[in-house]
């Protein structure tokens, strides 16, 4: 677990100035309590550090400690908006003392097991001058980087080393960094690498070479992976970004928008497969068929892997994988994503423990509502209509109001350009039934400051009483916003002459991976649309349900899941200790089927049984 946000004056603000903990996110004892939490169940722990940025209200700034450009000039780094705080770059060869300073402070203040440091993994190690004008080559900054994180690893007593979006540069110093994968495409976006290419597929071409090496975790910050996407069907909980992870055998990551329940279902999906990859390496990548989106993985323990990220289903073994599908397979442990009886499910198990999820619940259901652009009217010069019509199957439980979001496509993490827009429908969301329309009265205005040029439009609803946006139907970006089209602004002489509407670009909404209809799924052990883990522990079973859901009925059988013939005697209810809070009443079939009915509220439930 690492903690990115909890530096003395915020996120990247004041650096290095970072202790004591930030007192409006707790009291100090809290992390450290955080810390000796996850010490008890062996789970690394750490903090973000950063010695890159450098800012002029830190204690020991100046020039001297800054990087120099070839004219003299102070090099910039990274500019905090929040506070509109410009940093300056660190001179590799002067942070040190003020690292070892931190290092004690974190040290004897919340013990740390690993740590974390900020874009040195990212960055390419980078020639430099100092305020004298003597040039540095690159070969220091990376000696230098590497120095860093040795006394780190030293100083927390051997602790793992991590940064930012690993590259193999401080392969040899640095343990491990998150991985970034991002999107590949033909014009510039964020989170997009710029590569003309006919066609492009995901491999696992860095952990072949590196993987036992050099550890990388996840395959990238939900909204980096995401690339401008969605974040239920591409971002890090989705079967997209899970299968990449089982692709390349990662560390499963996850981050606080996860907590608890997707948290929990990832560990229980994949973590015993995937924690088996830590130090093994892959023999050989296979494209079957010669497709390059349907791999095979094989490791040198024998763990194999069968990724189907093409869009047609895979028959492996008699499993049907669909798109983002996988079916990973290392001696008894197994865990896949696949289409069972027509229905997307996931499951998994190991010795002594099993996991399934018919995907019956969906923690944050769409609303039956698509926006799609009709029309824009000119008005002419800077002023135009947007008409969008909503086909609304539902209506809204709360009167919601329209946001329009119309931009050129962002390629700085700083800037962009565009203008917002958005307004209360005349008919309330509560009664919206068949096809609203909106825009109709609205006239919208291109900003001055705005150039001639292509604009996306994400249009959505959000709630005027806390700003959450509504999960619709659609061609979903991130952030809940929907792509309906593009504005073409059209100038000559200086002048705009045109606005027009291109929907082109508008993808129809995908397919529900979700079990809508709640159909029970038959996965051999148990029959249920519900997620639940099972344990045998002390000769009883432990059932324990995905947290945060709602009720649902498990048909068990008993003697698969033990291995043994098995009848239920009691089954009592337990407590996150483990304690026994009551008795459950349980159905016994004839056919020796078990049936309990999971509340959505208890947190486990325990199994006696009798032969």
């Amino acid at each position: 677990m690492i903690v990115h946000s909890w530096q003395r004056h915020g996120y990247d603000n004041r650096l290095p100035d970072i202790w004591p903990p930030n007192p409006l996110l707790g009291d100090p004892a809290d992390l450290a309590a955080l810390s000796r939490l996850c010490a008890e169940n062996d789970i690394l722990f750490g903090v973000h550090d950063n010695y890159i940025d450098f800012y002029p209200d830190a204690e020991g700034y100046t020039y001297d400690n800054i990087c120099m450009s070839p004219q003299g000039q102070p090099v910039k780094a990274w500019i905090n908006q929040t506070h509109n705080a410009q940093s300056y770059r660190w001179r590799p060869d002067r942070f040190q003392p003020f690292l070892e300073r931190n290092l004690a402070l974190i040290k004897e203040g919340l013990a740390p097991s690993a740590s974390f440091v900020d874009v040195f993994a990212a960055a390419s190690p980078m020639d430099f001058y100092d305020r004298e004008g003597n040039f540095h080559p690159a070969s220091e900054t990376r000696q230098r980087w590497g120095e860093a994180f040795a006394t780190i690893r030293e100083t927390f007593g051997g602790a793992p080393t991590v940064s930012e979006a690993g590259s193999d540069a401080l392969i040899g110093w640095l343990d491990g960094a998150d991985c970034q994968f991002l999107q590949l495409g033909e014009k510039p976006q964020r989170y997009q690498n710029v590569v003309s290419c006919e066609d492009w597929a995901r491999v696992p071409w860095f952990d072949a070479v590196h993987h036992s090496r050099f550890s990388l975790h996840g395959v990238g910050y939900s909204v980096r992976y995401q690339g401008g996407r969605s974040r239920d069907r591409n971002g890090i909980n989705s079967d997209d970004y899970i299968s990449a992870e089982l692709l390349t055998g990662h560390a499963l990551m996850t981050d606080w928008l996860s907590m608890t329940r997707e948290a929990v279902r990832k560990h229980w999906l994949a973590q015993d497969f995937i924690r088996a990859r830590g130090l093994d390496d892959i023999e050989a990548v296979e494209y079957a068929g010669g497709d390059p989106r349907r791999l095979i993985v094989r490791w040198h323990s024998g763990a194999t892997v069968h990724i189907n990220r093409s869009d047609s289903d895979w028959i492996v073994e008699g499993r049907v994988l669909p798109e983002f599908g996988y079916l990973a397979r290392d001696g008894e442990i197994e865990s896949s994503i696949e289409r069972i009886g027509g229905v997307i499910a996931e499951r998994s198990s190991a010795p002594g423990r099993f996991y399934v999820n018919g995907r019956g619940f969906d923690p944050a259901p769409e609303l039956g509502i698509e926006p799609r652009a009709r029309a824009v009217e000119y008005l002419g010069g800077r002023d135009f209509k947007l008409i969008v019509d909503w086909r609304a199957e539902d209506s809204t439980p709360e009167e919601l109001r329209v946001f329009t979001h119309i931009y050129q496509p962002q390629v700085s993490r700083l800037y962009t350009t565009g203008w917002d827009s958005g307004g209360t429908p005349e008919t309330p969301t509560t009664q919206w039934q068949g096809v609203m329309t909106t825009g109709a009265d609205w006239v919208l205005t291109v900003p001055e400051e705005c150039p001639a040029g292509e604009y996306e439009i994400f249009t959505g609803l959000y709630n005027p009483r806390n700003r959450a946006r509504a999960r619709l139907t659609g061609d979903e970006a991130a952030d809940r916003r929907y792509r309906i089209g593009t504005l073409i602004v059209e100038a000559a002489a200086g002048a705009i002459r045109n606005i027009r509407l291109d929907v082109s670009n508008v993808q129809p909404p995908p397919a529900s991976r979700l079990n809508p209809a709640k159909t029970p799924i038959d996965f051999g052990e148990c029959r249920t649309h519900g997620a639940l883990r099972g344990e045998v522990k002390d000769g009883a079973l432990i059932l324990t349900p995905l947290p945060d859901g709602e009720p649902f009925l498990a048909l068990l059988r008993l003697d698969r899941i033990l291995g043994r013939p098995a009848k239920a005697a009691a089954i009592h209810c337990l407590d996150r200790t483990g304690k026994a809070l009551g008795p459950v009443e349980f159905e016994k079939r004839a056919d020796g089927i078990l049936g309990l009915a999971f509340d959505g509220l208890t947190f486990a439930y325990r199994i006696e049984t009798t032969p």
